[in-house]
């Protein structure tokens, strides 16, 4: 990746990965001996609206990266307070490379406020096989699977994904 021009991710060989996001950030990407090349990425789907900005995973494989309201997205990392900015209604921690043993991708370690006031931990994981991407929640709680993920981020074998990301927060 050479740099990040509006709405375009341009490459060192002069390809362009044309994206319909507002405010394209680009964070990082997955490189896997045997797995295509994944991108992190982070922007807003529409143009004047009240969206937030969310984080994108996506190929150069897979060409142009076109999302509408929300298609493809997920959250980013970091936390999210009510509109009063009083009550954490959310909070994240992502991690991404080899995040469990022999397993590539991205994985979100998360808790969000429930409407009977109680918080909720779960543990979600986008796993990357071959070409593809298969998302799914993790049955094992929160406390089974950070210990392995930071162990192996000591190994540098995965990254976090810092965040600041604090809407409506002090």
């Amino acid at each position: 990746m050479k740099s990040v021009e509006g709405k375009d991710i341009i490459f060192a060989n002069g390809d362009t990965i044309k994206t319909t996001l507002n405010g394209l950030r680009y964070y990082d990407s997955i490189n896997s001996e045997g797995f295509p090349t994944y991108l992190l990425l982070s922007g807003v789907d529409c143009d004047s609206c009240d969206a937030g900005e969310s984080l994108y995973i996506h190929s150069p494989r897979d060409g142009d990266l076109i999302v509408r309201d929300g298609k493809n997205s997920y959250s980013l990392p970091g936390v999210t307070y009510d509109f009063l900015g009083k009550t954490l209604v959310y909070q994240a921690r992502i991690f991404y490379g080899e995040v469990l043993k022999d397993t590539i991708g991205v994985i979100w370690f998360q808790k969000h406020l429930l409407d009977n006031g109680q918080y909720s931990s779960s543990v979600y994981l986008l796993k990357i096989q071959s070409d593809s991407t298969f998302g799914s929640f993790l049955v094992d709680s929160i406390h089974g699977h950070l210990p392995i993920t930071l162990g192996l981020l000591k190994q540098n074998k995965c990254k976090e994904l810092e965040g600041s990301y604090n809407q409506y927060g002090p």
